[in-house]
């Protein structure tokens, strides 16, 4: 368990939203603890891509409070502690001309400056970030070269490159084969233990959540659960997804398929 005095990350206080007149979030609270690693789930629909469309900025809550590390989101400006990685894989162009450390290098022209040179400083961040996703051999490669979960991980990269104290992650394997998905949650599971790297993950992948995260969010428009992976075990979801949620525990350390 998480010391009860760690720092809080993000924070919602009954955060609600509507598409016109129909409600998608309605009363949200939750928090997440630095160091901590929360997965995000729910059915299709459930609101969960407008939660983290809220969270960074892009639209606007119709009622409650969002703070990032202790700061209302309107008084918020220090995003560069704060990482993203979309859904990517149905709809990168992999005919870009770019090469995996030019990719990476978009993650800094926030700091890079008008004319975006790269200095020794830059280089170096691209260089560790590339080391932590096990991609450094790749960086003269094009991005069009990879397969879709090498390319993943070089969008773990461009995200990591700022050094965020945050990574958020909208359900980043659509795409990608069953394979690289095992391997991408190892990476993430790497980048949270042994790196100390907060991760909030949005998937559909109920069964992987006991396995990799340390806590669980499951949303349907209010917030049925928000908890611990264990507690999340004992939930019937049947309420949530209104049909039988069964959960499936993948054999990621025999190396077997998802």
């Amino acid at each position: 368990m998480l010391p009860v005095n760690q720092q809080t990350v993000l924070e919602t206080d009954n955060v609600s939203y509507r598409y016109s007149k129909q409600p998608v979030l309605e009363n949200v609270s939750m928090e997440i603890k630095k160091g901590s690693f929360l997965g995000l789930v729910g059915p299709n629909g459930s609101g969960k891509s407008t939660l983290i469309k809220i969270l960074l900025g892009l639209i606007a809550p119709d009622a409650g409070e969002i703070r990032l590390f202790g700061t209302p989101l309107k008084k918020f400006k220090h995003w560069e502690k704060i990482g993203y990685v979309s859904q990517k894989a149905n709809s990168f162009n992999s005919g870009f001309p770019a090469t995996v450390q030019e990719v990476v290098a978009m993650g800094l022209y926030g700091q890079m400056g008008l004319f975006r040179f790269l200095n020794k400083t830059h280089k170096r961040k691209i260089e560790n970030a590339l080391e932590q996703v096990g991609m450094s051999d790749y960086k003269k490669r094009t991005i069009g070269e990879l397969s879709g979960g090498q390319q993943q991980r070089v969008f773990i990269a461009r995200a990591l490159v700022s050094e965020p104290d945050i990574l958020i992650l909208d359900e980043p394997t659509v795409g990608v084969d069953a394979q690289s998905v095992q391997q991408f949650y190892t990476l993430l599971s790497t980048l949270n233990i042994e790196k100390g790297m907060t991760l909030l993950l949005v998937t559909h992948d109920v069964g992987v959540m006991t396995r990799y995260v340390s806590h669980v969010a499951c949303l349907n428009r209010i917030l049925h659960f928000h908890g611990t992976s264990e507690e999340f075990e004992e939930q019937n979801l049947s309420s949530v997804y209104g049909h039988d949620v069964t959960m499936i525990t993948h054999g990621h350390e025999s190396g077997g398929p998802l």
